[in-house]
């Protein structure tokens, strides 16, 4: 049997079926869940999920407040305007 090198650089026999991209596309991927697995990377994401949701929630208290704000003028006007009668 006659044994070649094949395009991701291993001696195998002539019927190697993965092409080179087939082999870099396996190693980015790999590259990729070593990153997603690494302990920086957890340490940032979670971080950011923690900003990104205190922020939500302190833009919904400031809008739930505008409304009570709004809510407490109206009902003032609404007992001025009753009280004049």
């Amino acid at each position: 049997m006659n044994l070649t090198t094949c395009d991701h650089g291993k001696e195998i026999d002539p019927q190697c079926t993965k092409s080179r991209y087939e082999v870099k596309m396996v190693k980015i991927i790999q590259v990729i869940q070593d990153v997603l697995k690494s302990p920086q990377f957890l340490g940032i994401i979670i971080t950011a999920l923690i900003a990104v949701f205190t922020f939500y929630q302190t833009e919904k208290n400031k809008l739930k407040w505008e409304q009570y704000k709004c809510k407490e003028q109206s009902y003032a006007d609404l007992i001025k305007s009753v009280s004049e009668f």
